[in-house]
């Protein structure tokens, strides 16, 4: 009787043989070989952020016992609807221990197989996971901030251009998510201005700022506006208005990686009317003077406070008015006469024109970029009110020099 020993090492399917050895004598097959098997171990968890490394751990046994010998392989498949690219993923020191990163949001399997040195596939290991885009977030206690100083009333001016800038800084864990450089970029910040809020009727608008400054409103202003900078400083044109009521005005700072846009805190900026210009100095000092009718005299004004229009500036401007004792109307109140085409800050009287012993007074009046003259009766030297463009002190609006000639 014939007999033939199969050994299992060289043996896989010696059961493919037994109808034929069987008929030529007896069959003696000792062990078969076994195909091996891995196993993943279980991750801390099955959600991840795009780039944000996946440690994989695979036991591989064989015969029985762990085999760290058996090399693994990883592969990676979709687990929606969207193909997986080259680019979507990265397998780091593949072996027993990986590392895998992915760069789109999505769900994924990760699978993990080996072949025993007889080429015996084990099972496929699978694990399921889902990346998630990491959104924008903002610093601690950031917001926008105006980079003006407030009036003396701690508001802003209706008509004026507020600078705005963002005080701090914005961080995306997964910006630079990316498998190496021949694969593109999978997110950009970008950064949008935003009036979220403003009195009804306003008709406010977003400007870039220039060197930190608000030069004139163009026709790209609006009421969103996009920058390249997160650093970048815009501009707020907020609208005139005839009240007499606070107003708040409300900007916000979206930050967008593409995938999710996330607000910065809203900044409410409470906005005054216009507050009427402060003549807050003169040479000479305004008051009572005798003075030598055979000299020229002359009055200037040194400074003014106005929460819009700033002393020196071109939308400032001063109205010189004359009267002379005797000068009244019909009723009795003086008649003041305007020194036409003069609106600089200082003026020049010839007074040789008129006798010895004559009384005229000459008075000053502020008037800033509104136009609104001051109310105050004929008869006050000074015209004075309360204005948070001095500091919330009291503001003179127009003073007066009485001058008697000798």
């Amino acid at each position: 009787m014939a007999r033939l020993l199969l050994e299992w090492r060289v043996v896989n399917r010696a059961w493919l043989l037994a109808p034929i050895l069987a008929a030529s004598g007896c069959l003696f097959v000792t062990d078969v070989n076994n195909p091996p098997s891995v196993q993943l171990a279980s991750l801390s968890a099955s959600t991840f952020v795009k780039g944000e490394p996946i440690d994989i751990r695979v036991r591989a046994i064989d015969e029985g016992a762990d085999d760290i010998s058996l090399p693994i392989a990883f592969t990676v498949a979709s687990g929606d609807a969207t193909p997986v690219d080259n680019c979507d993923y990265l397998i780091e020191a593949p072996g027993h221990s990986a590392t895998l990163r992915f760069f789109r949001a999505g769900t994924f399997v990760i699978n993990a197989s080996t072949r025993d040195r007889y080429g015996s596939p084990s099972n496929s290991a699978t694990v399921t996971v889902t990346i998630v885009d990491g959104p924008p977030t903002y610093s601690a206690n950031a917001k926008p901030v105006p980079t003006l100083a407030v009036n003396g009333c701690h508001l802003y001016s209706a008509g004026q251009a507020i600078p705005l800038r963002l005080d701090g800084t914005v961080a995306d864990v997964d910006t630079d998510a990316q498998r190496d450089d021949s694969c593109a970029t999978t997110e950009t910040l970008t950064y949008t201005w935003r009036i979220v809020g403003m009195p009804g009727m306003a008709t406010a608008k977003l400007t870039p700022a220039v060197d930190d400054g608000c030069p004139d409103p163009d026709a790209a202003g609006g009421t969103t506006l996009s920058v390249a900078d997160l650093k970048q400083q815009v501009c707020l044109w907020t609208t005139s208005t005839t009240g007499t009521a606070t107003s708040m005005y409300s900007v916000a700072l979206d930050v967008s990686d593409g995938t999710t846009t996330v607000a910065s805190p809203i900044a409410n900026i409470p906005v005054a009317p216009d507050q009427p210009p402060c003549i807050t100095g003169t040479q000479l000092p305004a008051g009572s003077y005798v003075v030598d009718r055979t000299e020229v005299q002359t009055f200037r004004v040194t400074g003014v406070g106005d929460d819009l229009d700033s002393f020196g500036s071109d939308k400032l401007s001063f109205v010189w008015s004359i009267w002379h004792e005797g000068d009244v109307d019909v009723d009795g109140a003086p008649v003041w006469h305007t020194v036409p085409s003069h609106s600089g800050s200082s003026y020049s009287l010839d007074v040789s024109g008129f006798g010895v012993g004559e009384k005229l007074r000459v008075r000053v009046e502020a008037v800033d970029r509104k136009g609104t003259r001051a109310s105050c009766a004929l008869t006050a030297d000074d015209c004075a009110v309360t204005s948070c463009g001095n500091d919330n002190a009291t503001c003179n609006q127009w003073r007066t020099w009485r001058l008697e000639l000798r």
